[in-house]
């Protein structure tokens, strides 16, 4: 919580800025003003969660001050410092929205409790308002919304953006549990991050992949908001260090700032197309954006990422043909290449192929020659190779059987807001792993088949004469009505109201 105090007396300020430190609450005083004019700049540039406001100031009083300053900042709540002489001005603070005031001298309790209570309201409020944020975001990650329809929310923020991987090879109900309290912790933290004008949304991707943004007003907050946003991701880092055993290993994929959530979209899809690159640079760490990009031209490079990460996928799914392929392919692209003559490339190797595939041993490391490396990594994937071959057959009936219940539950719930990870979770898998098996078992990625299917339903609601194309919109789950238009023209060639006025003659 940013708190701002304006009062001309600075035996005042200081008293009240000590009481506040030495309460050792999570809040921040980001300001002191010695009139009604310099508060309201500090209003301007700070964005305040809490003002503390004195009634009697020069050049412009506590009054008219809040008058002008509330218009800045709508949402920072403003108590009244006054004295027994000054009552009725306080009961005009109030008319003007002031959440509170305070006799001076204020007293320690009157001020802990005071703030205490600012501190739980405001915070009820931003996390509510931070939800509609999440959903916002989540819609038009996920392609239930459009940009124009969310712009009065989404064009006032500038953005920070990170891909959450996770590689392990454990099995996938113990995954799962990993991953809900890894975002349990992440929860906690966004609950302790929030201010009026700072927004994070912890969303699942349409590929299954976990992302969090991290949104600031502008310009309001300026330099102290974006910072409040980096600490966050800072934290991240933090937590996913903690989680980090054995079996689990976390990496954070992250954007450059972005001055608009068009640019934030492009650089997450980045990410996303050279999220392999991990394997190599190194997992269980943060990996910019220049990082990754800086690596798409090198030699045999993409090749060696893409085919450690096909190894992991074929190992995760039992594929044991598609595992044996893949060995022979690393093999040749290792042995092609002079990759290996960086130890720190044979160290991300081994380290990226001890988590996703094998829990239980170590592969080999930097200290042998490269050839040897090569030939030893190889042999120890084929010993492993061993093991798919007995789940093989097991595994591919259980996996029917998962895209069944997934189709199921699509069939029953389209047009409700719902998302892999909502499905995933129900199932006991990750949202990345039933990503990847619904499109190796449909030929179709659960987007486009969801979206295939609310196009069908709403093809056969526009076949009602009473029916209106918003309202066709909504039953078949779209925020938007322009946005379900666009999707409707892509599937039929027309717009929904060329379509109805076409059956309603027929």
């Amino acid at each position: 919580m940013k708190i701002l105090i304006a009062d001309d007396e600075k035996l005042v300020r200081y008293s009240l800025m000590s009481m506040i430190e030495e309460m050792k609450l999570s809040t921040e005083i980001v300001g002191e003003a010695g009139n009604g004019e310099e508060m309201i700049d500090l209003v301007n540039k700070r964005s305040p969660d809490i003002a503390f406001v004195d009634i009697k100031m020069p050049r412009l009083n506590g009054l008219d001050a809040i008058k002008i300053a509330r218009e800045i900042s709508p949402r920072t709540k403003w108590i009244i410092l006054t004295s027994y002489s000054e009552f009725d001005y306080a009961k005009e603070a109030i008319s003007l929205g002031a959440a509170a005031y305070l006799l001076k001298p204020v007293s320690p309790e009157e001020l802990s409790e005071t703030i205490n209570d600012m501190i739980k309201e405001n915070k009820k409020e931003n996390i509510v308002l931070n939800e509609k944020f999440e959903s916002k975001i989540n819609a038009l990650f996920n392609n239930t919304s459009s940009l124009q329809h969310e712009q009065d929310i989404i064009s006032k923020y500038n953005f920070s953006g990170s891909i959450i991987v996770f590689d392990s090879s454990i099995d996938e109900k113990s995954k799962v549990k990993y991953q809900i309290n890894f975002c349990n912790s992440i929860r906690e933290r966004i609950s302790e991050t929030l201010t009026n004008d700072i927004r994070i949304a912890l969303f699942t991707l349409p590929n299954g992949e976990l992302a969090t943004i991290g949104a600031w007003e502008m310009p309001a907050g300026k330099g102290l908001s974006k910072q409040i946003v980096e600490r966050y991701f800072n934290k991240l880092l933090s937590i996913s260090r903690q989680y980090e055993s054995d079996n689990f290993c976390v990496t954070l994929l992250q954007t450059t700032e972005c001055s608009s959530y068009t640019q934030l979209f492009k650089q997450m899809q980045t990410l996303s197309e050279l999220s392999s690159f991990r394997a190599v640079l190194e997992i269980g760490r943060r990996i910019t954006l220049e990082d990754l990009v800086k690596h798409k031209e090198k030699p045999h490079f993409v090749d060696l990422c893409n085919s450690l990460t096909g190894l992991s996928d074929a190992y995760r799914e039992k594929n044991y043909l598609a595992f044996l392929k893949k060995i022979e392919e690393l093999e040749k692209i290792l042995s092609d290449s002079d990759l290996t003559r960086f130890d720190p490339v044979k160290r991300a190797v081994s380290r990226f192929l001890h988590y996703s595939i094998d829990t239980n041993d170590t592969f080999p490391l930097s200290h042998s020659e490269d050839h040897q490396w090569i030939h030893n990594l190889g042999e120890k994937l084929k010993i492993m190779s061993n093991t798919l071959l007995a789940e093989k057959q097991k595994t591919d009936e259980g996996l029917g059987d998962i895209v069944s219940q997934v189709t199921a539950f699509v069939e029953k719930n389209y047009m409700h807001d719902i998302g892999i990870a909502q499905i995933a979770y129900r199932l006991n898998i990750t949202p990345n792993y039933l990503s990847t098996l619904f499109h190796k078992k449909t030929g179709t990625t659960f987007i486009k088949y969801l979206t295939k299917l609310r196009m069908s339903k709403s093809e056969e609601l526009l076949m009602d004469p009473a029916a209106r194309v918003k309202h066709v919109a909504g039953k078949v789950g779209y925020y938007s009505t322009r946005h379900f238009t666009k999707l409707f023209k892509n599937q039929f060639n027309c717009n929904p109201s060329e379509y109805k006025k076409r059956t309603d003659k027929s």
